[in-house]
């Protein structure tokens, strides 16, 4: 095959050449922009899943503020007292499925309030005990 480059004249190895150099480049910058394309659209389809998971997350987790801080959304079970094992007051929220039941300091927020309800209630944690204090409860409209 080289034999029969060799034999072409100077003019058509030359012209042949700078086509095959033409190429090449073309074929980089082609390349280099298919690579950048790509890495854009991986990246925002990356943003928009972490997005979406950290939406999620907010909607069936309580959301932490500042460290003690805790609201909980969902639909009103029932607010009791227990004694075993200690003196506990608690509350019990449904979120798609979810059954959530926190121990509370005794409050009087939730006299009144008829299971099925959807709620915010805004907790702070209490450092060194076992036990939140409820600070807003939030009656929405669903």
């Amino acid at each position: 095959m080289w034999q029969r480059f060799l034999a072409l004249p100077l003019v058509a190895r030359i012209v042949t050449l700078a086509a095959a150099a033409v190429l090449a480049l073309w074929g980089a910058i082609k390349a280099k922009a298919i690579r950048a394309a790509l890495k854009k659209a991986r990246e925002a389809s990356s943003a928009w899943f972490w997005n979406w998971v950290g939406g999620e997350m907010e909607r069936h987790h309580p959301q932490e503020r500042n460290g003690n801080e805790k609201t909980y959304k969902g639909i009103f079970q029932d607010y009791w007292y227990t004694s075993n094992p200690r003196d506990t007051h608690l509350f019990r929220l449904t979120h798609n499925g979810v059954t959530t039941t926190v121990p509370v300091l005794e409050t009087s927020l939730f006299y009144g309030l008829k299971k099925g309800t959807f709620v915010e209630i805004d907790t702070e944690a209490i450092p060194g005990y076992a036990v939140e204090s409820v600070k807003r409860l939030r009656v929405r409209d669903t």
